[in-house]
């Protein structure tokens, strides 16, 4: 897909700028990696799920014109049993019709999981520690600006 690296160097230079967005005291990011031992699965956080799900990421459609893009991905659950739909937006957004996204802002392990994934295809380190920074704290600053926001209009 010849419009991927471009978004995907796009997506990057949002997740930069997003990841220097001022917090307050209400920042609550969705929980990133738990590296302790005797953890269990369901206690690892969700961008580790995320990764983890990255290779059931279908992408449908990439678009990048003039500033704006999106890119829409179905990403199967870990159960293998539904397809999500995921849209990444620049400037940056995102959306998912999962069950946890749909009561949340912070992005849920299918957002990251084609986050992941169309970084991947672009061939860029996902295992950058400072990508993982950005991919995190890009879109967990985000969320808290749309929460902030959501909350500002009731």
């Amino acid at each position: 897909m010849e419009g991927l690296e471009g978004f995907a160097l796009r997506l990057i230079l949002e997740l930069y700028r997003a990841s220097g967005l001022p917090v307050g005291e209400g920042y609550k990011p969705s929980t990133f990696y738990y590296a302790r031992r005797g953890w269990r699965r369901e206690d690892v956080g969700v961008y580790r799920r995320g990764l983890e799900l990255r290779g059931g990421v279908r992408i449908n459609r990439v678009y990048l014109d003039d500033g704006a893009g999106e890119v829409e991905a179905d990403v199967l659950s870990e159960s293998g049993e539904i397809w999500y739909k995921v849209k990444l937006i620049i400037p940056l957004d995102f959306e998912c019709n999962c069950p946890w996204s749909s009561r949340r802002f912070n992005p849920c392990k299918h957002v990251y999981a084609t986050t992941l994934r169309v970084l991947e295809d672009a061939g860029i380190n996902i295992e950058d520690g400072i990508l993982e920074l950005l991919v995190y704290e890009g879109l967990n600053r985000v969320a808290y600006h749309k929460a902030r926001t959501a909350s500002a209009m009731v």
